[in-house]
């Protein structure tokens, strides 16, 4: 097949176009649609609707046999039926998807299609970036997995900040300045659902905060602990902590026995929580 490309689009005329590589035509817009926010030029959900609309008349063999290249012939009033909006608004989405690098247009000089002389929509630029498609799901799954391993590990230090807090205000007092600044500064920590619309940076930021805090809280409790010359009623226990290292320095980090809440007392982590924070009777 001999095509004239679009400026914005161009392959050598004589080689043979680019196939997909163990993915179906149907589960490859599946996957455009899961990444699609993270492209350059993004397109939007209405074009990308327009785009499974259009590859769905394509012959699905042209997308994975040799000598055929997959092609939308349909006239855009026809997908703006299917699409239930204006031809204009598919024109609007066909200019979304060239500048996303999904599609390139080769059509008759009115912009008309025909499958006699080979114009239309075709998808070859999309097929071209397939691996990076898949490395971008990668990496989105990867980002998805630390963002819960982060919102896990702040869940665990508001649990045990509060009760350090509650055992301070029986040590000092409820109206002693630490206990007040803990408090206040605990009440200011986002909501669990407030943590699932934070970017990875800002969650990290934020966990990290969250285990300085617990670490100083930890501190005042141990000097409390000293000036009355017993233990407290609330256990240092740490069953429930997650770390991503199991060197790393997390202030409720799993322990057999008690001790001064101190990094370097810490030496027993697990990869994930495991239930309800565990307490000792004394």
């Amino acid at each position: 097949m001999k095509h004239v490309f679009s400026a914005a689009y161009a392959r050598p005329q004589e080689t043979e176009p680019p196939k997909l590589d163990g993915i179906s035509r149907d589960n490859f817009v599946q996957l455009l649609k899961k990444i699609r926010r993270h492209l350059p030029n993004p397109p939007g959900k209405a074009a990308m609707n327009t785009f499974a609309i259009m590859t769905s008349v394509t012959h699905i063999s042209a997308w994975v046999s040799e000598g055929e290249e997959p092609c939308c012939y349909m006239a855009q009033t026809e997908i703006a039926r299917l699409a239930e909006c204006t031809a204009s608004r598919i024109r609007a989405h066909e200019a979304e998807l060239v500048a996303a690098g999904l599609i390139y247009k080769h059509t008759l000089g009115n912009g008309g299609r025909s499958g006699w002389q080979d114009r239309g929509i075709y998808f070859t630029p999309a097929i071209e970036r397939l691996e990076e498609f898949r490395l971008l799901e990668a990496q989105m799954e990867a980002e998805r997995k630390e963002a819960a391993r982060l919102r896990g590990l702040r869940s665990t230090h508001k649990r045990h900040l509060s009760g350090v807090i509650t055992e301070l205000a029986g040590c000092l007092g409820s109206d002693h300045a630490d206990v007040l600044r803990l408090a206040a500064a605990l009440n200011e920590w986002p909501s669990a659902d407030r943590l699932h619309s934070m970017n990875l940076g800002a969650l990290a930021a934020h966990e990290r905060a969250g285990d300085n805090l617990c670490r100083e809280a930890w501190e005042i409790l141990r000097n409390c602990e000293e000036s009355i010359a017993q233990p407290l009623i609330f256990e240092r226990s740490y069953i429930q902590d997650t770390t991503h290292n199991p060197k790393s320095e997390e202030c409720n980090a799993s322990v057999s026995k008690r001790t001064s809440g101190k990094p370097d007392d810490i030496n027993q982590f697990e990869d994930t929580p495991t239930g309800a924070s565990g307490r000792k009777k004394l």
